[in-house]
């Protein structure tokens, strides 16, 4: 018989090319680490880790991942329990193992009876057995490990966050050191920072390094995080648990906030009075200061009462980057800084508008909600801290003006809300309120995994890791 290299003209080629096509679908074994341990039925979900470098049909290579194996039995020589986030040797067989598995292949509990089984398709990856403790993948106690990727610990920080969290959202953005597009059209730098825009906050250049781009991340988190535990009130969150949300709600680019939420927020207020008059207590500064404040000229609060409208509807990154802010023209300067700031002529509902009473052009005298744009040269805007008189930056109630005018109006700071409403995050939500747990609450966090109606791998991947954090603590690298 000739080997292939003594074979003439054009078929060594086509040969090799044949045996790459086949080898290019066997599986005999690769890593894997635990999604999810079925303990009534004995079988493991495992999420291959490694990805294979395929040559295409016009010679390009790309590395294919593959999704995560369900239903996979497994044995353990050493007698240990399987559990999420543990390493494993992923063994493919090159039978069919239904027989066995609806026979004798519970876990690895029993001796399997011999069996007759015919090759169905050789090494296929969904005939999977997965090997327990012939990979070292003990995880200390308080930290997050798998395959040494993520090693921070999972204790708060302080913001609500752990280092483990960040570093999970860190390898699963990827970093870009100078602005890119996704794959739905959004200019992103550093570990996911997105601004259509293309304008970093103050302080920070183009191109990045990994510190620099940390420090963009640890200025953007908090936000998101204040917002996920205003939208779960009653709902204790584990730092694990505020991790995996978090990221969930990073990676969707939004808040699932609408302008309409946030104008029926403000209106629910029309009326309420400060008490006594004259003394700035009112709840907007007792939310903001953390305890009940007096003073007739130390606590204005025609800011916090726009700050904890969007801190109520569970939407603090939308204003100020999640951060406290009690300054009009502070707050202005700050979206002209990230050119999120429009003309008068070009205010909508939603917007958040400043006003001069003073005649300046740089300082803002009183902040309100656009409610309406009128069409004659006015607004309709619902403000805290006025009155029904025209021009009172210090009246001490919610009110609603209807014929606010622009004459009078610096500009607008717009948010950047979601259109669609945010459905994902809002069904994600509702299902942990409710008390959801397992496999049902997995399908929520899988739903976020589209990009222009296609499953988007990546996406899906990471959406299991999250449930995985959630669920039970395990901190996952791509």
């Amino acid at each position: 018989m000739l080997t292939i290299p003594e074979i003439g003209g054009d078929l060594p080629e086509v040969f090799q090319k044949f045996k790459e096509s086949i080898f290019a679908e066997l599986h005999v074994a690769t890593i894997g680490t635990v999604l999810n341990v079925d303990t009534a039925s004995g079988l493991l979900t495992v999420q291959p880790v490694i990805s294979e470098r395929r040559v295409q049909s016009d010679g390009t290579i790309v590395w294919q991942a593959y999704a995560p194996i369900a239903d996979t039995p497994y044995i353990s020589p050493l007698g240990i329990a399987p559990k999420v986030g543990q390493p494993v040797l992923l063994i493919f067989c090159d039978h069919d193992i239904s027989a066995w598995l609806s026979t004798t292949g519970e876990g690895f509990a029993g001796v399997p009876a011999p069996q007759l089984q015919q090759v169905v398709q050789s090494h296929n990856v969904n005939s999977a057995i997965a090997v327990l403790g012939m990979i070292n993948g003990v995880v200390p106690t308080g930290f997050a490990g798998f395959g040494n990727s993520i090693t921070g610990s999972t204790t708060d920080m302080g913001t609500g966050l752990s280092k483990a969290g960040v570093q999970f959202i860190e390898q699963w953005e990827g970093l870009s050191t100078d602005w890119t597009q996704d794959v739905a059209g959004n200019w992103l730098i550093g570990y996911g920072h997105r601004d259509n825009s293309k304008t970093l906050p103050g302080g920070f250049t183009a191109p990045l390094t990994a510190a620099t781009a940390e420090a963009l991340l640890l200025q953007d988190l908090p936000g998101y995080t204040s917002t996920v535990i205003a939208a779960l009130p009653g709902v204790t969150l584990s730092t694990t648990q505020l991790d995996a949300l978090t990221s969930f709600l990073y990676s969707c680019g939004h808040l699932g906030v609408t302008p309409g939420l946030i104008i029926a927020k403000a209106r629910s207020f029309l009326g309420l009075t400060e008490s006594p008059r004259n003394s700035n207590n009112v709840i907007f500064n007792t939310d903001y200061y953390g305890h009940p404040v007096s003073g007739a000229d130390a606590y204005p609060w025609c800011v916090t009462f726009v700050w904890d409208i969007f801190r109520m509807v569970g939407a603090s990154a939308l204003l100020f980057g999640g951060a406290k802010i009690a300054s009009s023209t502070t707050l202005m300067n700050w979206g002209k800084d990230r050119g999120l700031f429009v003309d008068k002529n070009s205010l909508q509902a939603g917007d958040v508008v400043f006003y001069s009473w003073s005649g300046s052009t740089t300082v803002a005298t009183h902040t309100e909600i656009v409610e309406s744009v009128n069409g004659d040269g006015t607004i309709t805007a619902i403000g805290g801290n006025t009155s029904s008189a025209a021009k009172d930056a210090n009246g001490g109630q919610v009110v609603e003006h209807t014929d606010r005018s622009l004459s009078e109006v610096l500009g607008g700071y717009r948010p950047k809300y979601d259109p669609a409403g945010g459905l994902e995050w809002t069904a994600l939500k509702n299902a942990i309120a409710s008390g959801t747990t397992g496999e049902a609450l997995k399908t929520k966090f899988d739903a976020y995994s589209q990009v222009g109606g296609q499953v988007v791998q990546k996406l899906l991947y990471r959406r299991d890791a999250e449930w995985a954090m959630f669920e039970n603590g395990s901190y996952l690298s791509p």
